[in-house]
């Protein structure tokens, strides 16, 4: 899976891709073990988990690994504790800017 992640290619180029990083426990991987994985990766999920699918590739188990470590990292800078609004040099478009820009005292910004 990491070989697929950052830098695909053929299982084949996975076993060799593998003796060029320190990473625990693959140096006694053989090949027909990369090939059963990637196959693993590749299997079509059952039909009641298919929502999201494009109409040109099913959902494997790749999308649920890939879409479990997007959601372990997906509120990594979405936080909002302060905002610095510098006012030497405001310029406004749209509805609402007018009002915006009059308003003499600052406005609290929470995130919801």
């Amino acid at each position: 899976m990491l070989h697929r992640l950052f830098a695909p290619g053929s299982d084949r180029a996975a076993e060799k891709w593998k003796d060029d990083y320190a990473i625990e426990g693959v140096g006694d991987l053989d090949l027909h073990q990369l090939y059963r994985a990637m196959a693993w990766l590749g299997e079509v999920l059952p039909k009641d988990q298919q929502d999201g699918a494009t109409p040109f590739a099913p959902r494997t188990n790749k999308d649920l690994i890939e879409e479990a470590l997007f959601a372990q990292r997906r509120d990594l800078f979405t936080d909002l504790d302060i905002v610095f609004f510098d006012t030497t040099s405001i310029y406004f478009e749209g509805e609402g800017g007018e009002t915006l820009a009059s308003t003499a005292t600052p406005k609290t910004i929470v995130p919801t």
